[in-house]
């Protein structure tokens, strides 16, 4: 959904792009290391980049939940961040601080979620498992159905 939406709506639109807070030192620095970048490698690259920091931030996470400020105000921060990031998705102007705040987001609530849950039974109690299950299942099915309901609220209200 990210590429479709940079490459279908942002970037095409270069005064549109033009309001993006830093997209133009954004892809000075990405074509440094790369070289000329078309718009569909922008957002290729993009989506790259956004899904290597949404996969290893949370052992950063993890380490700021169990060792600096606790699992239940990393848990809370991380769902604080990443509402914010999808409120400032709304606004072109906040594309890349938006992705910002969502990638930390997902590092503070992933890396202290499951530990979370994990606490909640003693040693050994078997309801542990169904926990986890439910959990792993909550999330599967949301990642299932977000890009569907997006993908049709977007086809139909744009």
């Amino acid at each position: 959904m990210l590429v479709l939406y940079m490459t279908g709506d942002l970037l095409p639109d270069a005064q549109r792009t033009s309001r993006v807070l830093g997209f133009a030192f954004y892809r000075s620095v990405l074509e440094t290391m790369t070289g000329h970048l078309s718009d569909t490698a922008i957002a290729t690259q993009t989506f790259g980049l956004y899904m290597a920091m949404a996969t290893g931030l949370p052992l950063v996470g993890g380490w700021l939940g169990d060792r600096l400020i606790g699992r239940k105000i990393a848990v809370g921060a991380g769902a604080l961040l990443m509402t914010s990031g999808h409120l400032a998705l709304a606004f072109d102007r906040l594309f890349l601080l938006a992705l910002v705040l969502l990638v930390a987001g997902a590092g503070l609530l992933r890396g202290n979620l499951s530990a979370q849950i994990k606490a909640l039974y003693a040693a050994g109690d078997r309801r542990e498992e169904a926990a986890f299950q439910y959990y792993y299942v909550a999330v599967n099915t949301g990642l299932f159905v977000a890009p569907l309901v997006s993908g049709t609220v977007a086809a139909i209200w744009g």
